[in-house]
Formats: structure tokens, sequence, C-alpha cells
């Protein structure tokens, strides 16, 4: 012993002295720096407490749990992606965050920041994180050597892997094929990841050494203070931890890089096995951000090497350190949202803004000072609510999933698969149809998802699935993944397809050639586990049975296929309940078809294509929502004979038209001919074009000039006359269509995005559909509060423009609306007169101007 003075940690080991003339060690302590204990006792807060029978339970307990983890995770490593549960799969990922958060809670432990108290209690509680096996007492289980009790810890992952070996074989022994070398080379994958950072805290522990106080040139290994840094003992200790660091952190950081670069290369090969092998990597990321592994690792890695490797003196720079890499880490996470759902994503910048916020109040104590027992229980409540909120994640879906499994009930009843370039429409009207006759919710991918992995897991959690058959269904990749996911999850399939589809599907025509090629896309399916080889049998079973033919034009027809799909699906499953009744209201919104008596004194008229299904679907989704909106009768002129129609025109009905197009409606003989025929009878008319979808190609110079010219796109100018004449029971010539589109197309467009809206803001286009096409005295109404608006804002920034814009409005009610409007007319020229000419205008008010034009272009 020196006269050197040394730092005893714990403080509680020792009471303080000199060597030689006093007993410097608190209790039973003995040896250098107080921190062994005698045979049959283990190291405590008051120096040494006896060991008992009782005290080996944590390192039972320990066991059991470490062997019940392990089995855990083999078994879900080697279910396939495509099989698992989506909520059993988003539990695991939201346990591994807050396992991964505690983890980083433990490596601020490891910082030299002077908590305080009660947050130090938090901490303590968290060594058993970062693998510190004097928790559980391993002093009585004869575990004492400095050494020995590192090369302990160093040997847990290879005890991990030999109980995962053995538990592969035992099981494969019972049943053959239960787990494969994929799953276990996956489960071993999944168990470093989870506990990464622990890992690279134990294993870089020698290295982290403190200061004795000024005068002593020595220093302590922090976690065997007994040892002295830079002699023989702490050599021995520091050989092995470099070889731990390559054989673990090296190997598994070299793997994921392998992993992450060679993906996209593996995946376009089809290697599913190569998808299994590393599935630990990329199942908790949307295939887009596939790498994200990589900025995960390196945020964990770095997470516990700062603490491990600054010196203690420098514990500011160490702090910037870790809060500029979950500051970069939170930025990242931010910019892609990797994650596979959004809860998860947000969940994940939650906990990491909370650990920013947690390492910032520690960042106080760099003065040297302890954190003040206010700012300690401020700290420990943070973390309590941070801990909660990942705890509430987690219940809900525990919640979810047990109430799953008790009720045996799934969350959709019917999920609509589509192809959205040839179904979407009709799997709309399908999707609103059918939740008039089935109990539960039906699924359509643009109101529930907004990813495709989402859609997989959509497809798990429904009691069947409707396949609409457009043409090129079975060629379409989420297509077919969503068949092969029903196919191995045991969903039933049935088909369908419109009556007026000119095939039932590309894939029956396809050669062996043209399968190859075909299969060359679907390569995106890969990260979710699908392998060519599972393609074909799924499709066979959605080919299996015919295809249900639906008719959208006849309404009878209509409402017959509709029940035969609906009693079709019940009979495939019988956990789908179809309603008791359906109401007459619910029964007239579905109908429109030519059994229904023609109402020419309708107050609305809806034309579109009955050529075209999606167009005959957008009519009837239209006047569906339009009916409950403004409980007026809509017209479908699908029930209409060119007689009717005409008749229709003629009289007191159709107060107002509308005409939906697609990407067909210029192609269409009938529609364009009834377009002609209306502004025939009605020459003043108004006819308002309902644009279906994101686009609109419009008619240039050229396809009119076609049209008149060469009878473009049907043949001649006799051919086009005689189909346009046919189809309304009176001439109307190619000239005659030519003014027409260009006299409808002088109407403000309305686009209604049927096909990928959500139906929250289908609702609205359609409200706002509904505001411009009704009848006279409703119109009238829109506009007095739409200029009631504009006389309450006039006085506001740039009021002038909305002032200015509506004083021709303010004609039109004047000239066409009650006499009782005539007083807000006036206000509203009041209102322009008052306001000062149009000033020179800001960039930025140019930008407000333009809007506030929008704003008005939509109201009016």
């Amino acid at each position: 012993k020196d006269n050197s003075v040394y730092a005893c940690r714990p403080q509680q080991a020792c009471e303080g002295g000199t060597w030689e003339k006093d007993n410097v060690c608190q209790g039973e302590r003995t040896g250098f720096l107080c921190q062994d204990c005698s045979s049959g006792y283990y190291a405590s807060s008051s120096g040494c407490a006896k060991c008992r029978p009782g005290d080996f339970v944590g390192i039972v307990v320990l066991g059991l749990f470490f062997v019940s983890v392990c089995c855990g995770i083999l078994i879900a490593a080697n279910a396939r992606a495509l099989t698992q549960n989506a909520l059993s799969m988003t539990m695991m990922l939201v346990l591994g965050q807050i396992l991964t958060s505690l983890q980083i809670i433990a490596a601020f432990n490891s910082t030299p920041i002077k908590w305080g108290q009660p947050f130090n209690d938090v901490l303590e509680a968290l060594k058993l994180l970062s693998f510190d096996m004097d928790i559980i007492r391993v002093q009585c289980g004869g575990l004492r050597d400095p050494l020995a009790k590192y090369l302990g810890k160093m040997c847990v992952p290879i005890l991990a892997a030999a109980f995962l070996c053995t538990f592969h074989f035992v099981v494969n022994a019972i049943r053959k094929g239960m787990s494969s070398i994929n799953g276990l080379i996956n489960a071993f994958g999944q168990m470093m990841f989870i506990f990464f950072i622990s890992l690279g805290l134990s294993v870089m522990s020698p290295f982290q050494c403190y200061n004795h106080p000024e005068g002593n040139s020595f220093r302590s290994l922090v976690v065997s203070p007994q040892i002295l840094c830079d002699t023989d003992d702490h050599a021995a200790l520091q050989v092995v931890a470099v070889a731990a660091v390559i054989f673990y952190i090296g190997v598994f950081l070299t793997a994921t890089g392998y992993a992450v670069v060679w993906y996209p290369v593996l995946i376009a090969a089809d290697n599913i096995h190569f998808i299994q092998r590393f599935r630990f990597l990329f199942i908790r990321w949307d295939p887009k951000v596939h790498w994200f592994s990589l900025p995960l690792l390196s945020k964990n890695f770095l997470v516990s090497l700062f603490p491990m490797l600054m010196p203690e003196a420098n514990v500011d720079v160490t702090i910037v350190l870790l809060l500029l890499t979950l500051g970069g880490y939170l930025f990242l996470a931010a910019r892609f949202e990797p994650w596979r759902t959004p809860e998860l994503n947000w969940l994940d910048w939650v906990s990491t803004g909370g650990l920013c916020i947690i390492l910032l109040i520690g960042s106080l104590t760099v003065g040297g000072e302890e954190l003040s027992p206010g700012a300690s229980t401020f700290l420990t409540l943070i973390f309590s609510v941070l801990l909660f909120v990942m705890a509430l994640f987690f219940c809900h879906y525990a919640y979810r999933r047990l109430q799953e499994l008790m009720s045996n009930t799934k969350r959709f009843s019917i999920f609509v698969s589509h192809h959205k370039g040839g179904g979407a429409c009709c799997a709309r009207f399908l999707k609103m149809a059918l939740s008039k006759r089935v109990k539960g919710t039906v699924f359509f991918d643009s109101d529930n998802l907004n990813s495709f992995g989402g859609i997989f897991d959509a497809v798990k959690t429904s009691d069947s699935v409707l396949v609409i058959l457009s043409g090129e269904t079975l060629c379409r990749p989420w297509c077919v993944g969503e068949f092969v996911t029903a196919y191995y999850n045991n969903v039933p399939m049935r088909s369908c397809v419109m009556v007026d589809a000119q095939r039932l599907d590309k894939w029956m025509e396809l050669t062996s050639e043209g399968i190859a090629e075909l299969y060359g896309k679907f390569e995106v399916l890969r990260p979710y586990g699908i392998a060519l080889e599972d393609i074909k049998p799924a499709i066979d079973l959605v080919l299996k049975d015919a295809p249900i033919r639906i008719n959208l034009e006849n309404g009878k027809a209509l409402d017959e296929t509709l029940q035969e799909t609906v009693t079709a699906l019940a009979a495939s499953s019988d956990k789908i309940k179809l309603k008791a009744t359906m109401s007459k209201q619910s029964t007239t919104l579905l109908r429109g078809g030519m059994h229904e008596s023609a109402n020419v004194d309708a107050p609305m008229l809806l034309l579109s294509d009955e050529s075209d299904p999606e167009a005959s679907a957008s009519a009837r989704v239209l006047k569906m929502l339009l009916q409950e909106m403004t409980q007026k009768q809509i017209q479908l002129d699908l029930a209409l004979s060119p007689s009717e129609y005409i008749t229709m025109l003629s009289g007191v009905g159709a107060v107002s038209t509308l005409c939906v197009f697609t990407s067909n409606t210029l192609q269409s003989p009938r529609q364009l001919a009834r377009i002609a025929m209306y502004f025939k009878i009605r020459p003043e008319g108004v006819l308002n074009p309902v644009l279906i979808g994101e686009t609109f190609q419009f008619p240039a110079a050229s396809f009119y000039e076609d049209l008149v010219q060469k009878g473009h796109p049907f043949g001649s100018v006799q051919n086009a006359t005689d189909s346009f004449s046919k189809a309304t029971g009176a001439t109307i010539t190619p000239v005659e269509v030519k003014e027409a589109l260009e006299g409808t197309f002088k109407a403000i467009a309305n686009f209604v995005n049927i096909p990928y809206a959500n139906e929250d803001l289908l609702v609205v286009q359609v409200k706002t559909l509904s505001g411009k096409v009704s009848p006279k005295n409703d119109r009238c109404e829109g506009k007095r509060l739409a200029l009631e608006d504009i006389v309450s804002v006039s006085e506001k920034p740039m009021g002038f423009v909305l002032a200015s814009a509506a004083v021709d409005e303010g004609k039109a009610l004047e000239d066409t609306c009650p006499s009782t409007d005539e007083q807000l007319s006036k206000e509203v020229f009041n209102v322009q007169k008052e306001t000062s000419p149009e000033p020179k205008l800001s960039e930025q008010d140019e930008q407000e101007k333009v809007k506030a034009e929008t704003i008005l272009a939509e109201r009016f």
C-alpha cells in the first residue's frame, strides 16, 4: 500500500482512512478498495451479506427467463412472415423498442453524470441490461474473480447460440421440419439485434476507467475497481475484450452490411432463403427503406461506445456525442419513416426524443455537481411517462390480439382485391354496396392503409377475399401478393367479373415465356416472404370457381348478383354474417337499373357510359352519395331508353345534369351522342362534367379535327353518324358532337377521385359537387352563404380580392334568386365600392390571391 488517495466505488463499500492504521472497509468487506467478500457472502450496499438458499432464486429465474426467451424467439423466427399475425408482430416490434430504450438509459448510467436520487434508483434497477451479474448475486455461485466474471458475461451469447441449436434439434426430432437452419440463424440474429446495446456495454467495459483523486496517477476499472488500469490484470481483460469486440460486434456489423448491400441483388434472384435468414434485419422496415438497420445499429453501437471510451473528465464531450448520435438518428427516422407501420414510427420518434430530453437535463451536471432532488424527480417522471406510453402501445396491441383470439373474429368481413388501373371504381362501388348487406367492415385499400405491407396484414385479418377480375388483376404483383397471403392463411377467396368485361384475365392467355417474363415483375413481393413457387397455387384457387358476373347496367340483375356475391362469400366463411334486412332507402340507393320505372321528372340526371364498367360504377357511387346528401332523386341515364331520355330533357326534369367522364368516354358513341342530344334540346343548358380520377386528358384540337373530318375513332364520318344516331334515335353528326363537347368543357370541370381518394376525401369532393349542381333554390342558398362569408372577410388582408370577385356573383344572385337576397347583394357592392384600388402585390400576396381565386372558383 502506498500513501496515495484512492476513490472507493461504490462509496458505501469504504469507511475511509489510511491503509496501515484504520479498517477502511465497510462491514465484512475486504481486499483492495474493499471489493471482496468472504466465501458464502456477497457484496451489498452495507458491506457483505450472507448467502441464503433463496439468493439462488434470482439465478434460477434469470435462467428460466433466458430459456423462455430463446424458445419464443426460435419459434417466431421459424414462422413465415407471410403467415405471422400482424398484431403479434407489432407487439414484438414495440417490445423491441422498449428494450432498446431501456438499454440506452442503462448506457446513460455508464457516463459520469451524477443523476441524483430518485433517478439513481431507476438506473440501478436497469444494471442487469448491461449484463451486471452482481445484481443476481452470482458471487453466491462462486463467481468472484473479475476475469472469470467477464468471461462469464462473454459466454452468454455463446450459451444462447448453444441452447438455440439444442432446441432446434429437439423440436425437429419431435416434428421434422418445424425448425430450419435459416430460422435458427434468424433467431440468433434477432437476439443479437435486440440486445446489441447491452452486449456492447458489456464487451467494452474493460476500456472504461476512472481517475483517483489528484496526486494519484493510477486509474481503476469502473466495473472492477480493484483492478488498476494499465496493469497486467487489466491487459488480460483488454485482450479478451478486443477479441470479443471483433467476434461479436465486428462480425455482426459486417454481416449486417453484407445483407443490406446484397439485398436488392438477391431479392431479384428470388433468393427467398436469404430473406428468411436475415429477416431480423428487414422485418421492421418498409421494404423501400430496407437499409435502415444500418443507421439503427450504428446508433446503438455509438451509444454503447462513447461512455466506455471517453475519459470521465470529458463528460461534456460524451454528452454532446450522445446527443449528436440520438439527434442524427431521430432526423433520419423522421425523414424516411422507416418502420412498417405509422404507429411504430411515431413511437420511435417519441422514445428517441424523450431520451434526448433526459440527456439534456443530465448535462446540467457537467460542472461536477449532482442533480438536485427536484430535477432528479422530474427526470424520473419523464422516464415514467415515456415508459408508460410505450407500455400503453404494447398493451393496446396485446389487448386487440387477445380480443381477436377470444372472440375468434377478424377485423374485416370482406377484403376487396382489385387492380387500380382497371377495377378501382367497381371496387369502390362494391365496397359501398356490400357494406349495406354484411355485418362488419369491408376493406378497401384507399380507405384503410398507406403501405402494401399493411395490405397483406389486412388480408390475414379478413374473413374472406373478393377478387375483381378486371382484365389484368392476376398479372399485378400486389394483387398476386394478396392472393398468396390469403392462400397461406386459409382465407377463402371468390372472384367476380363485370358482365361487359372483354376478357376474364390476361393471365389465362399468357404463354410459358410470357409467364416467365411476368414473374420478373413479382420481385417486389420477395421482401414479404413470397416466392415464385407460391404464386401458381394461389391463382389456381382464385380461378377454381366460376366468377360471379355482376351486371352494373341493369338494376334488378345488379341486386340479384350482389345477393349472390354475399351468399357465396358467407358460404365460404361461416364468420360472415348478413344483415337481416335492408332498408327501403338502402335498396333504392343501390338500384337505378332498367327494371325501375324511369322518372323523367327527376330533378337531377346523371349520364355515364354503359359500355364502361368503371363509368357505370362511378355513376352508381355518385348517385348513392348525392342522394344521401341532397335527399333528392337522381336519375341514371342507364335506365332511360332513347325516347325517355329525350322526353326528360324536353320536360321539366333534369334541372341539373351531370356527365361522368372516364378515359374511355371519348371513344363511346352512345355517350358522345347523348351529350350532343342534350345540347340539341337545351342549347343554353349547362352540362356539368364530372372527371373520374386524379387527371383527365382533355380533347385537343386534333381530336376534334379528326372527329369531324375522318369520323375518328369510329372508322369514317358516315360510321360515326350512324353510331351516334343509333344511340339516340335521332340524327346526330360529328359536328354536333364536337360542338357539344366544347360546350360541355366550358363549364368548370369537377374532379371526383373515386379510384384513389379515401372515403372522407371522396365525401368532401362529392359535397363540393353537390353544392354546384343543386337545383335553383339550393344553389341560391349556397351562393348567399358564400357571399356572406366574403362580406365578413372583406376587412381582412386580401379581402379586396374576395370582394371584387364577388361582384359578378352578386349580380347573378340578384337576377336569379329570390328578392330576399337583394340586401346581401347591395352589401357586396358596398364592400367592393369601399375597397381601395388593388395595390401592387408582394410575392406572398400574389400567392394568397391565387388561393382566394381558387376558393371562389370552387365555391361558385
